[in-house]
């Protein structure tokens, strides 16, 4: 008799465990939707907002990040704990900021500071929430003369990184930090839109070795339902970023009551290095998107352009 118990409450510990991880499983997971570094920062009613919003700064300026996390209400936790830690161009750990309890059901506004960047370099702050998700953003200290004048540092002749795979990875806001593309290589990505100030942008970059065609293809969803276009989100650049590349393309536009999409096609010649700019800041929208470029037109573009 004894026996069956044990094995009756076996079972029911069994059963317990697997709708624990079901349950787990199919909880939402709570992700950082926001990370910015800037020079000061403006509290709103319910929220902060970086404000002047840069990733150079000058010896001795105090630096900012502000972090936005959204902790869905059926999160696995029921609440979570997070840190910032601020890394010195040699990767020494600098500062770091506790943040406790950040319940589910929130998006959760938060901001730290250093009050003086003191070290020649690109330096690093990631935001880590335990148990769930991390990010992390750069920015670099210098001279003033080297952080006035255009936004855009002349691209290196040396690939920047790694080619980035599945997804895009930050920081990518200026053309220094774009992620390299692998040609017929798909990668998906998100830019929100906060204000005309505060907006993101995500810089691509791909070479083209051989002299032929290639096809940039962007599938985008914008939380709008008034129509939106290509001119709205993308521009195509070489390496003199103060003038965008012209080109050719075909679009196709589907209207929604909540959101909308463009689906786009544009040629590029080879040989040759191109950056290609998503933002917000002209669209005044969230954006969602994935982007390749391909050796072999689409085939929902062939023979429209």
């Amino acid at each position: 008799m004894q026996q069956i118990r044990r094995m009756q409450v076996a079972a029911v510990f069994s059963l317990i465990m697997v709708l624990f991880v079901v349950a787990a499983l199919a909880s939402s997971v709570p992700k950082v939707t926001y990370m910015r570094t800037c020079t000061a920062v403006t509290e709103r009613p319910s929220q902060f907002e970086a404000s002047g919003w840069t990733m150079q700064l000058n010896v001795g300026d105090a630096v900012y990040c502000v972090v936005k996390v959204d902790v869905p209400y059926d999160a696995s936790r029921r609440s979570y704990d997070a840190t910032m830690k601020w890394y010195t161009p040699s990767g020494d750990l600098y500062y770091q900021h506790e943040y406790k309890n950040l319940e589910r059901g929130y998006i959760w506004s938060l901001w730290g500071s250093i009050d003086s960047a003191n070290l020649l370099g690109q330096w690093r702050v990631t935001f880590s929430l335990r148990f769930a998700t991390s990010r992390s953003v750069s920015f670099t200290v210098g001279s003033s003369s080297s952080t006035n004048g255009s936004s855009f540092a002349p691209p290196s002749s040396a690939p920047q990184s790694e080619p980035v795979v599945g997804r895009e990875l930050e920081p990518n806001e200026t053309i220094t930090t774009a992620n390299v593309l692998t040609l017929d290589k798909r990668v998906q990505g998100e830019a929100q839109y906060y204000s005309q100030a505060i907006y993101d942008q995500d810089w691509f970059e791909i070479y083209l070795p051989m002299a032929r065609t290639y096809w940039v293809e962007v599938n985008a969803v914008g939380e709008t339902s008034d129509w939106f276009s290509l001119e709205d989100f993308i521009d195509v650049y070489t390496s003199d970023t103060t003038k965008a590349v012209r080109f050719s393309s075909y679009s196709s536009q589907k209207r929604g009551t909540a959101q909308s999409t463009c689906d786009v096609v544009i040629p590029l010649t080879g040989p040759g290095k191109y950056y290609i700019l998503l933002s917000t800041h002209d669209f005044g929208h969230n954006l969602v998107y994935s982007l390749q470029v391909v050796t072999i037109i689409p085939a929902w573009a062939e023979g429209k352009i």
